[in-house]
Protein backbone atom coordinates (compact mmCIF):
# COMPACT_ATOMS: atom_id res chain seq x y z
CA UNK A 1 0.00 0.00 0.00
CA UNK A 2 1.71 3.66 -0.56
CA UNK A 3 2.44 6.13 1.87
CA UNK A 4 0.45 8.67 2.68
CA UNK A 5 0.64 12.18 3.73
CA UNK A 6 4.05 12.26 6.51
CA UNK A 7 4.15 8.95 6.05
CA UNK A 8 5.62 9.59 1.95
CA UNK A 9 7.88 11.95 2.87
CA UNK A 10 12.21 11.55 2.87
CA UNK A 11 12.93 10.47 5.93
CA UNK A 12 15.40 12.48 8.69
CA UNK A 13 15.48 16.57 9.71
CA UNK A 14 17.55 17.40 7.39
CA UNK A 15 17.60 15.35 3.94
CA UNK A 16 20.61 14.86 1.83
CA UNK A 17 22.37 17.12 4.64
CA UNK A 18 26.03 17.53 5.26
CA UNK A 19 27.83 19.65 7.76
CA UNK A 20 31.68 20.40 8.44
CA UNK A 21 33.16 21.30 11.94
CA UNK A 22 32.93 20.46 15.08
CA UNK A 23 29.75 19.53 17.24
CA UNK A 24 28.31 17.30 14.29
CA UNK A 25 24.69 16.52 14.36
CA UNK A 26 23.87 13.28 16.34
CA UNK A 27 22.15 11.77 13.00
CA UNK A 28 25.02 12.62 10.53
CA UNK A 29 27.40 9.88 9.93
CA UNK A 30 31.48 10.93 9.46
CA UNK A 31 32.14 10.49 6.15
CA UNK A 32 35.99 9.82 4.32
CA UNK A 33 37.12 12.99 4.21
CA UNK A 34 38.05 14.50 7.58
CA UNK A 35 35.77 16.56 9.22
CA UNK A 36 32.99 16.34 6.79
CA UNK A 37 29.17 14.51 8.41
CA UNK A 38 26.58 13.64 6.25
CA UNK A 39 22.69 12.14 5.99
CA UNK A 40 23.25 8.85 5.55
CA UNK A 41 20.50 9.27 1.97
CA UNK A 42 23.37 11.98 0.84
CA UNK A 43 25.15 9.86 -2.09
CA UNK A 44 28.53 10.48 -2.31
CA UNK A 45 31.73 9.49 -3.68
CA UNK A 46 35.44 10.33 -2.65
CA UNK A 47 39.05 10.06 -3.70
CA UNK A 48 42.33 10.66 -3.18
CA UNK A 49 45.18 11.20 -6.07
CA UNK A 50 48.06 11.99 -5.78
CA UNK A 51 48.47 15.01 -3.44
CA UNK A 52 44.59 15.64 -4.05
CA UNK A 53 41.65 14.72 -2.15
CA UNK A 54 37.98 15.54 -3.22
CA UNK A 55 34.88 14.33 -2.07
CA UNK A 56 31.46 14.75 -3.79
CA UNK A 57 28.00 14.89 -2.27
CA UNK A 58 25.17 15.02 -4.93
CA UNK A 59 24.77 14.05 -8.89
CA UNK A 60 27.40 15.28 -10.53
CA UNK A 61 27.49 14.30 -14.05
CA UNK A 62 30.35 15.40 -16.55
CA UNK A 63 28.49 16.53 -20.14
CA UNK A 64 31.99 16.19 -22.37
CA UNK A 65 32.25 12.52 -21.89
CA UNK A 66 30.37 9.87 -24.07
CA UNK A 67 27.39 8.39 -22.26
CA UNK A 68 28.91 4.75 -22.75
CA UNK A 69 32.58 5.79 -21.46
CA UNK A 70 33.82 3.66 -18.56
CA UNK A 71 34.51 6.67 -16.84
CA UNK A 72 35.90 6.65 -13.24
CA UNK A 73 33.08 8.49 -10.46
CA UNK A 74 32.79 12.15 -10.06
CA UNK A 75 35.81 12.55 -7.08
CA UNK A 76 37.90 10.85 -9.04
CA UNK A 77 37.98 12.88 -12.08
CA UNK A 78 38.01 15.80 -10.55
CA UNK A 79 40.89 14.96 -7.99
CA UNK A 80 42.87 13.45 -10.78
CA UNK A 81 41.93 17.33 -12.60
CA UNK A 82 43.20 19.12 -8.56
CA UNK A 83 46.32 17.04 -8.84
CA UNK A 84 47.38 18.29 -11.84
CA UNK A 85 46.63 21.66 -11.49
CA UNK A 86 44.31 24.16 -10.02
CA UNK A 87 43.19 25.64 -13.27
CA UNK A 88 42.35 22.22 -14.54
CA UNK A 89 40.10 21.56 -11.63
CA UNK A 90 37.94 24.41 -12.11
CA UNK A 91 37.88 23.96 -15.81
CA UNK A 92 36.39 20.06 -15.35
CA UNK A 93 33.95 21.75 -13.43
CA UNK A 94 32.64 24.10 -15.79
CA UNK A 95 31.55 20.66 -17.24
CA UNK A 96 29.42 19.37 -14.30
CA UNK A 97 26.13 18.76 -14.36
CA UNK A 98 23.66 18.44 -11.57
CA UNK A 99 23.43 19.42 -7.93
CA UNK A 100 26.33 19.15 -5.78
CA UNK A 101 28.91 20.17 -3.33
CA UNK A 102 32.40 19.54 -3.78
CA UNK A 103 35.18 19.38 -0.75
CA UNK A 104 38.22 19.19 -1.67
CA UNK A 105 41.97 19.58 0.15
CA UNK A 106 45.59 19.92 -1.21
CA UNK A 107 48.65 20.75 0.63
CA UNK A 108 48.23 24.38 -0.44
CA UNK A 109 44.65 24.76 -0.31
CA UNK A 110 41.25 23.56 1.14
CA UNK A 111 37.47 24.40 0.28
CA UNK A 112 34.22 23.33 -0.55
CA UNK A 113 31.83 24.91 -3.46
CA UNK A 114 28.61 24.58 -4.99
CA UNK A 115 27.41 23.53 -8.70
CA UNK A 116 26.72 25.93 -11.42
CA UNK A 117 23.97 27.70 -9.91
CA UNK A 118 24.12 26.55 -5.89
CA UNK A 119 21.56 24.13 -6.24
CA UNK A 120 23.08 22.56 -3.75
CA UNK A 121 22.88 24.88 -0.59
CA UNK A 122 26.06 25.87 1.52
CA UNK A 123 25.37 28.14 4.77
CA UNK A 124 28.51 29.16 6.78
CA UNK A 125 29.18 30.83 10.25
CA UNK A 126 32.33 31.48 12.02
CA UNK A 127 32.34 27.61 13.60
CA UNK A 128 30.59 25.63 10.21
CA UNK A 129 29.56 25.26 7.17
CA UNK A 130 26.57 23.17 6.52
CA UNK A 131 23.38 22.37 3.82
CA UNK A 132 20.94 23.70 6.32
CA UNK A 133 20.69 26.77 7.90
CA UNK A 134 19.10 25.41 11.57
CA UNK A 135 22.50 22.89 11.73
CA UNK A 136 24.08 26.04 12.42
CA UNK A 137 22.28 28.34 14.66
CA UNK A 138 19.14 27.54 16.69
CA UNK A 139 18.33 31.98 16.96
CA UNK A 140 15.51 33.26 15.75
CA UNK A 141 15.12 34.87 12.76
CA UNK A 142 15.41 38.61 12.04
CA UNK A 143 12.01 40.50 11.98
CA UNK A 144 12.59 41.75 8.44
CA UNK A 145 9.94 40.71 5.59
CA UNK A 146 11.66 39.48 2.30
CA UNK A 147 10.80 37.61 -0.69
CA UNK A 148 12.48 35.95 -3.64
CA UNK A 149 15.11 35.07 -1.55
CA UNK A 150 17.01 36.69 1.22
CA UNK A 151 19.05 40.68 0.34
CA UNK A 152 22.74 39.61 -0.39
CA UNK A 153 24.46 36.86 1.09
CA UNK A 154 22.31 37.38 4.16
CA UNK A 155 20.13 34.98 5.63
CA UNK A 156 17.17 35.32 8.26
CA UNK A 157 19.43 33.64 10.76
CA UNK A 158 22.01 36.69 12.47
CA UNK A 159 25.11 35.60 11.81
CA UNK A 160 24.81 32.98 9.20
CA UNK A 161 25.36 34.05 5.42
CA UNK A 162 25.06 31.92 2.09
CA UNK A 163 27.66 30.90 0.06
CA UNK A 164 26.61 32.36 -3.62
CA UNK A 165 27.14 30.46 -6.86
CA UNK A 166 30.63 30.54 -8.37
CA UNK A 167 32.40 31.38 -4.92
CA UNK A 168 34.04 28.82 -2.83
CA UNK A 169 35.10 29.08 0.54
CA UNK A 170 38.04 28.08 2.47
CA UNK A 171 37.07 25.25 5.05
CA UNK A 172 39.79 26.73 7.55
CA UNK A 173 39.70 30.37 7.37
CA UNK A 174 36.21 30.39 5.92
CA UNK A 175 37.23 33.27 3.51
CA UNK A 176 34.90 33.28 0.46
CA UNK A 177 36.85 33.83 -2.82
CA UNK A 178 35.71 33.53 -6.65
CA UNK A 179 36.81 31.05 -8.89
CA UNK A 180 34.11 31.98 -11.86
CA UNK A 181 33.71 33.73 -14.35
CA UNK A 182 37.41 33.66 -15.53
CA UNK A 183 36.50 35.37 -18.99
CA UNK A 184 33.92 36.49 -20.81
CA UNK A 185 31.64 34.21 -22.36
CA UNK A 186 33.01 33.67 -25.87
CA UNK A 187 30.70 35.03 -28.69
CA UNK A 188 28.24 32.35 -30.60
CA UNK A 189 26.50 32.40 -33.47
CA UNK A 190 23.29 30.70 -33.04
CA UNK A 191 24.11 27.11 -34.87
CA UNK A 192 27.20 26.99 -32.55
CA UNK A 193 25.46 27.52 -29.16
CA UNK A 194 22.39 25.18 -29.93
CA UNK A 195 24.68 22.30 -30.87
CA UNK A 196 26.86 22.79 -27.46
CA UNK A 197 23.51 23.16 -25.91
CA UNK A 198 21.74 20.51 -27.00
CA UNK A 199 24.63 18.06 -27.03
CA UNK A 200 25.88 18.58 -23.34
CA UNK A 201 22.10 18.67 -22.45
CA UNK A 202 21.35 15.06 -23.85
CA UNK A 203 24.84 13.83 -22.49
CA UNK A 204 23.72 15.02 -18.56
CA UNK A 205 20.31 14.09 -19.54
CA UNK A 206 21.26 10.15 -20.83
CA UNK A 207 23.72 9.96 -17.59
CA UNK A 208 20.42 10.88 -15.37
CA UNK A 209 18.11 8.98 -13.38
CA UNK A 210 14.65 8.62 -14.02
CA UNK A 211 12.58 11.53 -13.42
CA UNK A 212 9.55 14.08 -12.68
CA UNK A 213 9.48 16.78 -14.63
CA UNK A 214 7.41 19.54 -13.47
CA UNK A 215 5.40 20.83 -16.72
CA UNK A 216 3.89 24.17 -16.99
CA UNK A 217 2.87 26.30 -20.20
CA UNK A 218 5.85 27.92 -20.15
CA UNK A 219 9.10 27.69 -22.43
CA UNK A 220 11.84 26.30 -19.65
CA UNK A 221 9.45 23.19 -18.80
CA UNK A 222 8.83 22.45 -22.33
CA UNK A 223 12.30 22.94 -23.19
CA UNK A 224 13.28 20.60 -20.46
CA UNK A 225 10.84 18.16 -21.91
CA UNK A 226 11.61 18.02 -25.27
CA UNK A 227 15.35 17.31 -24.70
CA UNK A 228 14.44 14.62 -22.32
CA UNK A 229 11.93 13.30 -25.48
CA UNK A 230 14.75 14.21 -27.81
CA UNK A 231 17.37 11.90 -25.88
CA UNK A 232 14.81 9.11 -24.57
CA UNK A 233 14.99 9.13 -21.48
CA UNK A 234 12.35 8.09 -18.87
CA UNK A 235 9.88 11.21 -18.08
CA UNK A 236 6.64 11.42 -15.71
CA UNK A 237 5.94 15.00 -16.50
CA UNK A 238 3.57 17.19 -13.80
CA UNK A 239 1.71 19.68 -12.84
CA UNK A 240 0.49 21.46 -9.67
CA UNK A 241 -3.56 22.38 -9.06
CA UNK A 242 -3.20 24.98 -6.71
CA UNK A 243 -6.50 26.73 -7.89
CA UNK A 244 -7.99 28.89 -11.55
CA UNK A 245 -4.73 30.26 -11.88
CA UNK A 246 -2.65 26.97 -13.17
CA UNK A 247 -5.59 25.87 -14.98
CA UNK A 248 -3.94 27.13 -17.74
CA UNK A 249 -0.40 25.54 -16.93
CA UNK A 250 -2.38 22.18 -16.65
CA UNK A 251 -4.22 22.28 -19.88
CA UNK A 252 -1.57 22.78 -21.85
CA UNK A 253 1.19 20.41 -20.04
CA UNK A 254 -1.42 17.63 -20.95
CA UNK A 255 -1.43 18.60 -24.86
CA UNK A 256 2.27 18.62 -24.40
CA UNK A 257 2.63 15.61 -22.44
CA UNK A 258 0.44 13.87 -24.98
CA UNK A 259 2.09 15.17 -28.00
CA UNK A 260 5.39 13.74 -26.62
CA UNK A 261 3.90 10.65 -25.27
CA UNK A 262 5.18 11.14 -22.05
CA UNK A 263 2.61 10.57 -18.84
CA UNK A 264 1.55 13.32 -16.77
CA UNK A 265 0.01 13.77 -13.65
CA UNK A 266 -2.53 16.65 -12.03
CA UNK A 267 -1.40 17.24 -8.40
CA UNK A 268 -3.79 18.62 -6.36
CA UNK A 269 -2.46 20.97 -3.59
CA UNK A 270 -3.79 20.46 0.12
CA UNK A 271 -3.20 21.63 3.87
CA UNK A 272 0.23 19.84 4.83
CA UNK A 273 -0.39 18.36 8.48
CA UNK A 274 1.31 19.96 11.13
CA UNK A 275 4.33 17.27 11.27
CA UNK A 276 4.93 18.47 7.79
CA UNK A 277 4.93 22.06 8.73
CA UNK A 278 7.06 22.07 11.62
CA UNK A 279 9.62 19.89 9.07
CA UNK A 280 9.82 22.22 6.61
CA UNK A 281 10.04 25.12 8.78
CA UNK A 282 13.36 23.81 10.62
CA UNK A 283 14.91 22.81 7.13
CA UNK A 284 14.05 25.80 5.06
CA UNK A 285 13.28 29.64 6.01
CA UNK A 286 11.64 30.22 2.35
CA UNK A 287 8.09 28.43 1.66
CA UNK A 288 7.66 28.24 -1.94
CA UNK A 289 5.04 25.47 -2.58
CA UNK A 290 4.74 24.05 1.11
CA UNK A 291 0.96 23.28 -0.09
CA UNK A 292 2.32 20.46 -2.43
CA UNK A 293 4.83 18.52 -0.70
CA UNK A 294 2.97 15.85 0.70
CA UNK A 295 0.78 15.25 -2.27
CA UNK A 296 4.17 15.25 -4.61
CA UNK A 297 5.63 12.66 -2.37
CA UNK A 298 2.35 10.29 -2.76
CA UNK A 299 2.38 10.63 -6.43
CA UNK A 300 6.13 10.40 -7.75
CA UNK A 301 7.07 7.53 -5.75
CA UNK A 302 10.43 9.55 -4.88
CA UNK A 303 11.60 9.80 -8.28
CA UNK A 304 14.32 12.46 -8.75
CA UNK A 305 12.43 15.63 -9.89
CA UNK A 306 13.12 18.33 -12.70
CA UNK A 307 11.94 21.85 -13.54
CA UNK A 308 13.45 23.79 -15.84
CA UNK A 309 13.84 27.43 -13.61
CA UNK A 310 17.29 27.65 -14.14
CA UNK A 311 17.55 28.36 -17.96
CA UNK A 312 16.01 31.83 -16.93
CA UNK A 313 19.74 32.68 -16.62
CA UNK A 314 20.22 32.02 -20.76
CA UNK A 315 17.26 34.25 -21.55
CA UNK A 316 17.32 38.45 -20.50
CA UNK A 317 14.65 38.79 -17.18
CA UNK A 318 16.32 42.54 -16.74
CA UNK A 319 16.11 43.83 -20.20
CA UNK A 320 14.08 46.64 -19.18
CA UNK A 321 16.30 47.97 -16.30
CA UNK A 322 18.73 47.90 -19.16
CA UNK A 323 16.67 50.04 -21.57
CA UNK A 324 15.95 52.98 -18.68
CA UNK A 325 19.71 53.21 -17.81
CA UNK A 326 19.66 51.47 -14.65
CA UNK A 327 23.17 50.11 -13.27
CA UNK A 328 23.79 47.45 -10.64
CA UNK A 329 27.63 49.30 -10.00
CA UNK A 330 26.52 50.00 -5.81
CA UNK A 331 24.64 48.33 -3.18
CA UNK A 332 21.81 50.57 -3.06
CA UNK A 333 21.43 50.17 -6.72
CA UNK A 334 21.22 46.15 -5.89
CA UNK A 335 18.84 47.11 -3.23
CA UNK A 336 16.73 48.91 -5.45
CA UNK A 337 16.69 46.29 -8.12
CA UNK A 338 15.57 43.90 -5.80
CA UNK A 339 13.00 46.06 -4.41
CA UNK A 340 11.72 46.48 -8.06
CA UNK A 341 11.57 42.63 -8.80
CA UNK A 342 9.48 41.74 -5.80
CA UNK A 343 5.84 40.96 -6.13
CA UNK A 344 3.97 43.38 -5.34
CA UNK A 345 2.65 41.46 -2.27
CA UNK A 346 6.00 41.64 -0.79
CA UNK A 347 6.67 45.33 -1.68
CA UNK A 348 4.02 45.75 0.52
CA UNK A 349 5.28 43.96 3.43
CA UNK A 350 8.53 45.70 2.67
CA UNK A 351 7.00 49.02 2.85
CA UNK A 352 4.63 48.11 6.17
CA UNK A 353 8.04 47.08 7.77
CA UNK A 354 9.58 51.03 6.86
CA UNK A 355 10.41 51.37 3.07
CA UNK A 356 13.81 53.27 4.59
CA UNK A 357 14.56 51.03 6.94
CA UNK A 358 13.83 47.69 4.83
CA UNK A 359 15.83 49.52 2.10
CA UNK A 360 18.67 50.42 4.47
CA UNK A 361 19.03 47.10 5.77
CA UNK A 362 18.96 45.33 2.11
CA UNK A 363 21.55 47.76 1.04
CA UNK A 364 23.83 47.00 3.69
CA UNK A 365 23.11 43.67 3.04
CA UNK A 366 24.40 43.49 -0.29
CA UNK A 367 27.23 45.78 0.10
CA UNK A 368 28.50 42.49 2.19
CA UNK A 369 27.51 40.35 -0.83
CA UNK A 370 29.16 42.83 -3.06
CA UNK A 371 32.47 42.85 -1.08
CA UNK A 372 32.67 39.46 -0.43
CA UNK A 373 32.13 37.65 -3.51
CA UNK A 374 33.76 40.19 -5.78
CA UNK A 375 30.90 40.90 -7.64
CA UNK A 376 31.88 43.70 -9.23
CA UNK A 377 35.22 42.63 -10.91
CA UNK A 378 32.91 39.30 -11.95
CA UNK A 379 30.62 42.17 -13.67
CA UNK A 380 33.47 43.09 -16.13
CA UNK A 381 32.99 40.24 -17.61
CA UNK A 382 29.44 39.31 -17.54
CA UNK A 383 26.91 41.45 -18.24
CA UNK A 384 25.98 43.10 -14.20
CA UNK A 385 22.01 41.98 -15.02
CA UNK A 386 22.77 38.44 -16.38
CA UNK A 387 25.31 38.03 -13.17
CA UNK A 388 22.89 39.00 -10.53
CA UNK A 389 20.15 36.86 -12.00
CA UNK A 390 22.34 33.77 -11.93
CA UNK A 391 24.33 34.76 -8.55
CA UNK A 392 21.19 36.21 -6.18
CA UNK A 393 18.20 35.14 -8.15
CA UNK A 394 19.05 31.48 -8.59
CA UNK A 395 21.65 31.25 -5.65
CA UNK A 396 19.57 33.12 -2.86
CA UNK A 397 15.82 32.11 -3.91
CA UNK A 398 16.03 28.75 -6.54
CA UNK A 399 18.11 26.67 -3.87
CA UNK A 400 15.84 27.49 -1.16
CA UNK A 401 13.33 25.85 -3.15
CA UNK A 402 15.02 22.70 -3.85
CA UNK A 403 15.64 22.14 0.10
CA UNK A 404 11.42 21.72 0.24
CA UNK A 405 12.38 19.21 -2.61
CA UNK A 406 14.69 17.29 -0.82
CA UNK A 407 11.14 16.15 0.95
CA UNK A 408 9.58 14.51 -1.82
CA UNK A 409 12.45 13.49 -4.55
CA UNK A 410 16.13 14.19 -5.29
CA UNK A 411 16.60 17.76 -6.95
CA UNK A 412 17.73 16.63 -10.15
CA UNK A 413 19.07 20.05 -12.56
CA UNK A 414 20.10 18.16 -16.20
CA UNK A 415 21.04 21.90 -17.18
CA UNK A 416 22.88 22.89 -14.35
CA UNK A 417 26.15 23.43 -16.11
CA UNK A 418 28.31 26.43 -16.46
CA UNK A 419 29.31 25.37 -19.82
CA UNK A 420 25.28 25.33 -20.59
CA UNK A 421 25.09 28.91 -19.16
CA UNK A 422 28.19 30.16 -21.45
CA UNK A 423 27.38 28.62 -24.56
CA UNK A 424 23.51 30.79 -23.90
CA UNK A 425 25.43 34.10 -22.70
CA UNK A 426 27.38 34.28 -25.48
CA UNK A 427 24.92 34.97 -27.79
CA UNK A 428 24.16 38.32 -28.57
CA UNK A 429 21.55 40.28 -26.61
CA UNK A 430 18.39 40.45 -28.88
CA UNK A 431 18.80 37.00 -29.91
CA UNK A 432 18.49 36.07 -25.78
CA UNK A 433 15.36 38.45 -25.64
CA UNK A 434 13.79 37.06 -28.20
CA UNK A 435 14.45 33.71 -26.39
CA UNK A 436 15.13 32.52 -29.95
CA UNK A 437 17.69 29.81 -28.92
CA UNK A 438 14.84 28.08 -26.74
CA UNK A 439 11.78 28.69 -29.42
CA UNK A 440 14.50 26.40 -32.14
CA UNK A 441 15.12 23.99 -29.45
CA UNK A 442 11.56 23.50 -28.73
CA UNK A 443 10.90 23.56 -32.13
CA UNK A 444 9.69 19.90 -33.47
CA UNK A 445 6.60 18.39 -35.76
CA UNK A 446 4.77 16.68 -32.50
CA UNK A 447 4.40 20.01 -30.72
CA UNK A 448 3.45 22.83 -33.21
CA UNK A 449 -0.22 22.82 -32.00
CA UNK A 450 0.55 22.95 -28.67
CA UNK A 451 0.41 26.58 -27.85
CA UNK A 452 2.83 28.15 -25.27
CA UNK A 453 2.41 30.60 -22.99
CA UNK A 454 1.56 34.08 -23.95
CA UNK A 455 -0.59 37.06 -24.11
CA UNK A 456 -2.09 34.80 -27.34
CA UNK A 457 -2.50 31.70 -25.15
CA UNK A 458 -5.90 30.16 -26.01
CA UNK A 459 -7.77 29.88 -22.47
CA UNK A 460 -7.71 26.60 -20.31
CA UNK A 461 -11.65 25.89 -21.08
CA UNK A 462 -10.41 25.44 -24.88
CA UNK A 463 -7.52 23.67 -24.49
CA UNK A 464 -8.73 21.76 -22.17
CA UNK A 465 -11.32 20.32 -24.86
CA UNK A 466 -8.06 18.80 -26.42
CA UNK A 467 -6.70 15.48 -25.85
CA UNK A 468 -4.78 14.03 -22.48
CA UNK A 469 -2.03 12.51 -21.58
CA UNK A 470 -1.62 8.75 -21.52
CA UNK A 471 -2.50 7.73 -17.79
CA UNK A 472 -0.40 7.26 -15.48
Amino acid sequence: MAKVGPAALTKGRFPRGFYYGPNPPAEFVASAFDGLFCDVRAPGVHARVGRAEVAVLGRCDDVTTPVDAQEPDAAVRLARALDRSDAAFFEMLDHQAGRHAVFFRTPDRQGVLADATGCRTIFYDGDAIASHVRLLSDAPPIDMPFGMGFPGNHTPIPGVRILTPNTLIDLKTHAVSRFWPRASPPVLDLDTAQARVETFATTALRKGPKFALGLTAGIDSRTVAVAAWKAGVDVLTFTYDRGPHTHEDIAVARLLAAALGLRHKTVLERKPTPKTRVRLKQATYYSHHLSCIEPLAEALGRRAVASGNLLEIGRVFYARHRRHGRDLTTPDQMAGHFYDNARPAARARFDAWGHERWMAATTEAFAEFDAVTGFQSAARLIDPFDLFYWEHRMGAWQSMILLERDFYGEPYMPFNCRAIFTAMLGLPHEVREAATLFRRLIDIPELAEVPLKSSSTPSAAAIAAGPVSPAA
